[in-house]
């Protein structure tokens, strides 16, 4: 016979957390409420002992926890989907595996807000961050807070600044329930405009959580050039799916596009001087080893570098026509952009 609904779910995605998922399940599990929840754990073939330990975890909290194991590696954006549909509760509540709530109020909290509140479709927090090992103070953004015990976000000031962190995020099931058919991208960003468009946000003015930045996290494993293609592509898809006229939404999509093209060049200089180094040192070593009497050291340096030099051509070409065709599209960006922006207004 199946258990009734829990008033929330807790959503959790996680692969290669071995170092961090105990203490992320722990500081769920350590939550008090005057309500039942159900953690929904996405495990998503790890490679490491992260399975071996929400089995554990299981074991530990009996009927508290419903584990997802997927046969095979199904990257996080699918894994997410199908842990998101096997939730069951009115509210959802989402943290990944390297990330951990510090307060035990914070569901109870969250859940009355939206009790209290049926027209907000979400409510979120501040939160700390942690590099290193070592948790940062605070955030950037008092500025924004003042003394205010919470503030409103809606679809078009939510990015300006981004204040929606994933691990902080409490929403409504049925705000996103029309979200899984509309075929639409741009990850956690794209939930949370989906939602904002439909109802109004909250974010209070308390810390209730710790997100965390390691070698292995999603972003500490890409280069800043792969981070810089990651957001201006969920940038892209945002755009894509909802108002382009929004101011928002296109300015984040120029500060993406900014990004993405700064790292573009910045990576093609450094491979053009990487060609000029490799060829100056095949060009010094043909002097070097230039009798032609002997086996000729300099004709298997040239020959490598040849191989190089033309496998860098290949590449740059990808390179620029990227930085082409983005730039085409920065122009129609600050084109709307520039449109929108009062008479005598100054350009960012």
């Amino acid at each position: 016979m199946p258990t009734p609904a829990p008033k929330i779910s807790v959503y959790m995605i996680t692969c290669n957390h071995e170092s961090f998922i105990r203490k992320a399940v722990e500081s769920v599990m350590m939550q008090r409420t005057g309500f039942d929840y159900e953690l929904v754990i996405g495990e998503d073939c790890s490679a490491d002992a992260t399975r071996k330990i929400v089995l554990d975890l299981e074991q530990r909290y009996p009927g508290r926890i419903r584990l997802l194991l997927q046969a095979r590696n199904l990257g996080a954006q699918e894994n997410a989907r199908r842990t998101l549909q096997s939730c069951r509760g009115d509210y959802i509540a989402a943290i990944e595996g390297d990330d951990y709530w510090t307060d035990p109020e914070k569901l109870q909290t969250q859940v009355d807000f939206l009790d209290s509140r049926p027209e907000y479709a979400l409510c979120a927090h501040r939160c700390h961050t942690e590099k290193s090992g070592l948790v940062e103070a605070g955030d950037q953004w008092d500025r924004v807070f003042g003394d205010r015990e919470w503030i409103e976000v809606d679809f078009r000031n939510f990015l300006d600044p981004y204040l929606l962190v994933t691990l902080a995020v409490v929403w409504r099931r049925r705000a996103l329930a029309s979200w899984f058919s509309a075929n639409t991208s741009a990850g956690d960003l794209g939930m949370w405009a989906w939602m904002l468009e439909r109802g109004k946000g909250a974010v209070l003015n308390r810390f209730m959580g710790v997100y965390r930045l390691h070698p292995n996290s999603f972003y500490g494993m890409r280069s800043p050039l792969e981070r810089a293609a990651w957001n201006f592509k969920q940038s892209r898809a945002l755009l894509e799916n909802h108002d382009r006229t929004i101011p928002s939404l296109l300015q984040y999509h120029e500060g993406a596009l900014n990004t993405y093209v700064t790292h573009l060049l910045g990576e093609a200089r450094r491979s053009l001087q990487s060609a000029r180094a490799h060829y100056a040192r095949a060009q010094e070593l043909a002097r070097m080893y230039g009798d032609p009497e002997a086996p000729s050291v300099h004709t298997i340096y040239d020959e490598g570098r040849r191989a190089y030099l033309g496998g860098l051509a290949e590449e740059m070409g990808r390179r620029w026509w990227e930085i082409l065709r983005i730039a085409a599209e920065w122009i129609v960006c600050g084109a709307w952009l520039n449109r929108r922006r009062p008479p005598g207004s100054d350009s960012k």
